[in-house]
């Protein structure tokens, strides 16, 4: 397989899928008239092939070998727009991780570094590979990396693109790092974001929604990385409408942080009761289901359970039991 291919995921985040916009430079902003935002997307375009043919060529001249190179873990920073949540080196799953990568001798897929300068520090930063330089950095052992000059956008681009292909972002992580690149200046708004990604503005809406969301109310449940991104949206709706109830309602489940799920912290912010399923069984099986919500019970038979000559029975038993109850 030709080098070209192997990288193909580091050359791909220099080319944009669909036009992006360009940020402001020399004081003069992106066109507004679909004229003008055509040529300047020809231009970027233009740019970005240029970029393209430039790095091929030069990646010619190592075809059969991948052009890598052992690196001092420790000489290598972690980008801004780093997208990975310091919990995520906790986890089990990232433990075996390293452990696959202690029995390899180090990473077997390179990373790709930028170099750097003026940082006493680091020589270099990751462009994308967090996951692999951490695991290194823990083991002690030497990065096997790609070292290429990238620009900000292309970074950003790339780290996107990465996980697209590997283990995918959650949507607090998806929503800061989103954030990270509109605070920075990378993109003027959401849509030019969406647009440079080829995801929908609605997608990073909902990403934005979960990252957005106040400290107290993160920091209200288990992890971060547990919250949906539909609960993002009725977050956001529920802090609009009753602010006071539910920051009320997150300082107390802070307090009672790892006592319970997620679910059931988003259910108790929003004051959404949880309903209670009860099974009923019969023969082994699963005949009857009793659920309880906002204190009302009711009862599911399976089809066929009950027949039509008993139905009178059943309404007895309820009564007798109802009437027990007082």
């Amino acid at each position: 397989m030709s080098v070209k291919r192997r990288l193909e995921g580091k050359s791909e985040g220099l080319r944009p899928s669909v036009p992006t916009e360009t940020p402001m430079e020399d004081g003069v902003r992106t066109p507004k008239t679909a004229p003008g935002q055509m040529f300047v997307f020809r231009e970027a375009m233009g740019e970005a092939d240029i970029k393209m043919r430039d790095l091929e060529q030069r990646l010619q001249q190592y075809e059969g070998s991948l052009p890598t190179c052992s690196l001092d873990a420790r000489r290598i920073r972690v980008s801004a727009f780093a997208n990975r949540h310091q919990l995520n080196w906790t986890t089990e799953e990232f433990e075996a991780f390293k452990q696959d990568i202690a029995a390899a001798g180090g990473n077997v897929q390179p990373v790709l570094v930028r170099p750097v300068k003026d940082d006493p520090a680091a020589d270099f930063e990751l462009c994308f590979g967090h996951r692999r330089h951490r695991a290194c950095l823990d083991l002690g052992l030497s990065l096997r990396a790609v070292i290429e000059e990238v620009s900000d956008q292309s970074l950003f681009q790339m780290m996107a693109r990465e996980n697209l292909f590997r283990k995918d972002l959650t949507p607090y992580e998806t929503g800061t790092f989103y954030r990270r690149a509109l605070t920075q200046g990378l993109y003027a708004h959401q849509l030019a974001l969406a647009t440079a990604l080829n995801v929908s503005p609605a997608m990073v809406s909902r990403a934005l929604a979960v990252a957005d969301l106040p400290a107290e109310v993160v920091e209200a449940f288990p992890s971060p990385l547990q919250i949906q991104y539909r609960w993002g949206l009725e977050l956001v709706e529920a802090l609009k409408t009753r602010s006071e109830q539910v920051l009320e309602a997150a300082a107390r489940l802070r307090a009672e942080r790892g006592q319970h799920g997620a679910r059931a912290v988003h259910h108790a912010l929003l004051r959404k009761p949880m309903s209670k399923a009860i099974p009923v069984k019969a023969g082994g099986k699963t005949a009857a289901t009793i659920t309880m919500r906002d204190e009302a019970v009711t009862i599911a038979f399976g089809k066929g359970r009950v027949p039509t000559a008993r139905l009178q029975e059943l309404r007895k038993v309820i009564a007798d039991f109802l009437s027990e109850e007082g």
